[in-house]
């Protein structure tokens, strides 16, 4: 039994070459309500279940209980709210205005972008974003970025640029 039965109502689709249009009129719902299904924005009532049994879909009648909604429910806020814990409290360095404007400058003097950052940090260009807002504080790009113009640290970089400031 699996939890991600939008996936398995796709895949029971496509293994009949049918198209949306189609197979939502051959289990008696509109496209717009079967492409929610598969989506997992919604979840068939127990009648479209015994229909897509019938049909040879295979999918247990419990998955829609009220019970295992609410567990589904509970799961997905959990993995949810554990990846934003993830990214938004790592340890590092919170970046001020100054040391954005300067780390910004001498990205533009070596001609580096977010995306160079991204690529080698591995991560998404708007990830790099939050950290040089000082949104995140992700060591791994830190780390890149310090790396990318020139020094050994991500506190030496700031510290280059607070002395500059001094300077």
């Amino acid at each position: 039994m699996t939890l991600f039965v939008n996936k398995k109502i796709r895949k029971f689709r496509l293994s009949k070459n049918l198209t949306q249009k189609e197979f939502a009129a051959s289990i008696g719902v509109s496209a717009h309500l079967l492409s929610n299904f598969e989506l997992g924005l919604s979840y068939p009532a127990h009648q479209y279940i015994a229909q897509l049994n019938r049909l040879g879909a295979n999918i247990h009648p419990f998955v829609f209980s009220p019970f295992a909604q609410k567990l589904i429910a509970v799961i997905r806020r959990k993995i949810v709210l554990s990846r934003r814990v993830e990214l938004k409290y790592l340890e590092g360095v919170r970046i001020s205005k100054h040391d954005r404007l300067w780390i910004q400058e001498q990205m533009l003097k070596k001609g580096l972008y977010h995306r160079d950052v991204a690529k080698k940090a591995g991560c998404s260009r708007s990830a790099v974003t939050c950290v040089m807002m000082g949104r995140n504080k992700s060591q791994r790009i830190q780390r890149a970025l310090a790396e990318l113009l020139g020094y050994s640290c991500f506190e030496a970089l700031i510290a280059a640029s607070r002395g500059k400031a001094a300077a």
